[in-house]
């Protein structure tokens, strides 16, 4: 688990850096994340697009990274919390935050990272 507030690597926060730290490990080819830097945030209004650059090889083909039994706790952000999926294409990555269903306006108060709504 994992607990957060703030900013962390590379003008990522501690939340983007805990997930793509998370996501990233075990992906052979893939950026470590201390080669990573934010190029861009959009938030949509049921979740946010931050978008990345590395500087290393260029990963050859588009991939996709998704745990669908990581959920994000966070304050302000209904019962069902966030998910994460990370997109991968070239030298560019994207990472997308997602609520289920619900709004969040992209600001990241006091969050957890949990494995399955298990994890109480």
């Amino acid at each position: 688990m994992f607990l957060g507030l703030g900013m962390a690597v590379s003008n990522m926060t501690d939340l983007e850096s805990a997930v793509l730290t998370r996501m990233l490990a075990g992906n052979p080819g893939l950026p470590d994340i201390s080669q990573l830097s934010v190029r861009s945030r959009k938030n949509t209004g049921a979740g946010r697009y931050t978008d990345l650059a590395w500087s290393g090889e260029p990963f050859a083909q588009k991939h996709v990274v998704s745990e669908p039994n990581l959920i994000i706790e966070m304050d302000g952000v209904v019962p069902l919390g966030l998910g994460a999926v990370v997109f991968v294409e070239a030298q560019e990555l994207t990472l997308e935050l997602f609520t289920y269903q619900e709004h969040w306006d992209g600001a990241e108060g006091q969050w957890r990272i949990k494995e399955s709504a298990d994890d109480r």
